[in-house]
């Protein structure tokens, strides 16, 4: 498994694009080249049976960025439902990543890891709000998705999560990036069905206050069957789970 990402090609190179984290936020979809990216899918038990799915509302994060540019932002959408994750920088890249032919699994691995550290916070038991500390045996690798809408093209390579309890609080935290400096942005987060998101994704244009992001619509298309996937990889890795 040391090499099951592919390398990204651009048609131009034969290596994907990489820039420090500042400028990777600010060039890679101004121009639209193609990239690596990890998500994280977080699965929680259900309360009676199955697992469901743990989402973040990026509606903050999308309302910030938006008047940064000094854009229009529709307001009415105040649900914004995606999964967690961000992009593979320059920092991220080991030596044997830049000499091998692919980048490396550990690679994407760990930065699944830190990404779902980073962004998911609960609270522990003096009510104070931590960073999670996930269980490397418990992230589960799912596969690459393309995604394209010509400012950004990237090749995700998606990761679930198994959580082992459903009594958490949980955060989201994300970042922006405003006059070249970082900044953090606390999101709320709420646990759905899949079965709910894959119709709420058919209802693109509809009037309602809930949208789904484009982390996690690209997976929610009919043709890629992300169920039977997801299901297939978990019990590889030995969680025999069900999707609800």
């Amino acid at each position: 498994m040391s090499e099951r990402l592919p390398k990204i090609i651009d048609g131009q190179s034969s290596y994907p694009y990489f820039y420090d984290e500042i400028d990777e936020r600010i060039h890679m979809h101004d121009v639209g080249k193609r990239h690596l990216t990890t998500l994280i899918m977080p699965l929680i038990p259900s309360v009676n049976s199955g697992y469901d799915i743990l989402t973040v509302n990026k509606y903050e994060k999308d309302k910030i960025k938006t008047k940064l540019r000094g854009a229009k932002f529709d307001d009415e959408k105040t649900k914004r439902h995606d999964v967690f994750g961000g992009h593979i920088t320059e920092d991220d890249l080991t030596d044997d990543d830049k000499k091998s032919s692919a980048i490396l699994y550990s690679t994407a691995e760990k930065q699944a890891l830190r990404e779902l550290s980073e962004e998911l916070l609960m609270y522990n038991n003096s009510d104070e709000l931590v960073n999670s500390e996930p269980d490397k045996k418990r992230l589960v690798y799912i596969g690459d998705y393309d995604y394209n809408n010509g400012r950004n093209n990237e090749m995700s390579s998606l990761f679930c999560y198994i959580c082992d309890g459903i009594e958490k609080n949980f955060v989201g935290k994300d970042d922006y990036i405003e006059n070249d400096i970082k900044k953090d942005v606390y999101l709320s987060t709420t646990i759905l069905s899949l079965s709910y998101l894959i119709a709420l994704n058919k209802k693109k244009n509809d009037k309602s206050n809930t949208m789904i992001c484009d982390g996690l619509g690209r997976l929610l298309d009919d043709s890629i069957g992300i169920c039977d996937v997801i299901i297939s990889q978990c019990k590889a890795k030995g969680f025999d789970i069900t999707l609800n």
